[in-house]
């Protein structure tokens, strides 16, 4: 933008009646032509980052229902002899059981419409074994850690107030 002046002047000298109508750099028109698709990924980004805390969130409840539900059964179980370790293992390995299912299908129909979902994508194929095993990933962290919570509550479970009712 320093040598506009110089610019304008030149371009006057060969061509008298062309006009410069809002000259900028080029890095500037870069940062414009992409601003679009910075703003569709900020939001798809964005999205996803709900999306996430939405499984996360369900997956506690589910989890702490679970957990509610089966009171008895864990108090009973610690009752026999299982420790604390013990019964947030089974809670734990409960969510597993269920995030592996649910992984598996995910990344099923995630292969299945991967045609549909190539337009979308910017510099990874539909089916990119590292971006889906990195989504798997991270989906199981945030299923094991949102689990967490309720297997502790699990492996604290009084088994003498809970049986007592009997």
């Amino acid at each position: 933008l320093a040598a506009l002046p110089a610019i304008r002047t030149s371009v006057r000298r060969v061509e008298p009646d062309a006009a410069l109508h809002e000259p900028r750099s080029l890095e500037e028109i870069a940062q414009e032509s992409a601003a679009l698709p910075r703003l569709v990924m900020r939001l798809l980004a964005g999205f996803a980052a709900i999306a996430l805390l939405l499984a996360a969130v369900g997956v506690y409840a589910v989890m702490s229902y679970s957990v509610r539900r089966r009171r008895r059964e864990l108090a009973m179980r610690m009752a026999l002899g299982a420790s604390p370790g013990d019964i947030s293992r089974l809670v734990l390995g409960h969510a597993a059981g269920i995030a592996g299912v649910g992984l598996a299908l995910g990344t099923a129909t995630a292969v299945l419409f991967a045609r549909t979902l190539s337009s979308v994508l910017f510099g990874v194929t539909p089916w990119d074994p590292t971006t889906l095993a990195s989504a798997a990933a991270l989906l199981g962290a945030v299923t094991l850690a949102a689990s967490y919570l309720p297997a502790r509550r699990a492996a604290r479970l009084d088994p003498v107030s809970l049986l007592a009712d009997d």
